[in-house]
């Protein structure tokens, strides 16, 4: 769920997908918010934080994309928009390694606090938001792509449907330009936008 998202709708996905057990309804019911706004308000809350101020041309375009279904296209600016930001806010507070998203690690349930010598800071600031959003998304999000049975075992894992960063950016996944997919990266959107509001207020 992306950050923007109200406490009275987080709790009502709650109750159908985790009281009512129906997956289904809670992922139409998060589609319906996006037919309200959600991407406009998602994509104005990243263009007046100052980590975005020289990409708001390019979240704009990717919006009117989004608007137009031209997934295709809104997808592919949102991710990189996303990761380019974050990057630079990382590199804003000389923080330099290979391993800002998390790779191959997985998280403990433990508070982040009992964590903090046993993982690079990037890790943890990273973690302490995308706990909150979706194991599956940041699995999803991070994971190589290197062929097309990597591919075809997300495709398996995820039967729903998925957004992969690598087979995306990568040209491994022709099957990408879903308006669920756009949704996503927007999401992802939304999650780094709250992420370098941490960092940088």
């Amino acid at each position: 769920m992306p950050p923007l998202l109200s406490e009275g709708q987080i709790t009502q996905l709650h109750r159908l997908a985790v009281v009512n057990g129906d997956a289904d309804a809670a992922i139409s019911e998060l589609i319906g918010y996006c037919e309200d706004g959600l991407p406009e308000k998602i994509v104005d809350e990243a263009c007046s934080h100052k980590a975005f101020e020289n990409r708001t041309a390019f979240l704009r375009q990717a919006l009117q994309a989004h608007a137009e279904g031209k997934f295709a296209l809104s997808i592919p600016v949102f991710l990189t928009q996303a990761e380019g930001t974050y990057l630079q806010t990382l590199e804003a507070h000389g923080i330099f390694n290979d391993a800002y998203l998390f790779k191959g690690k997985e998280w403990a349930e433990a508070p982040i606090e009992d964590c903090i010598d046993k993982l690079f800071i990037t890790e943890i600031v990273f973690a302490s938001i995308l706990r909150a959003f979706s194991v599956a998304m940041h699995e999803q999000f991070t994971a190589r792509v290197r062929s097309m049975e990597d591919l075809e075992q997300l495709r398996v894992k995820y039967p729903k449907g998925f957004l992969s960063r690598h087979a995306v950016l990568h040209g491994r996944d022709d099957r990408y330009d879903t308006k669920e997919n756009s949704i996503r990266a927007l999401f992802i959107l939304d999650t780094v936008r709250e992420l370098v509001n941490r960092l940088l207020p």
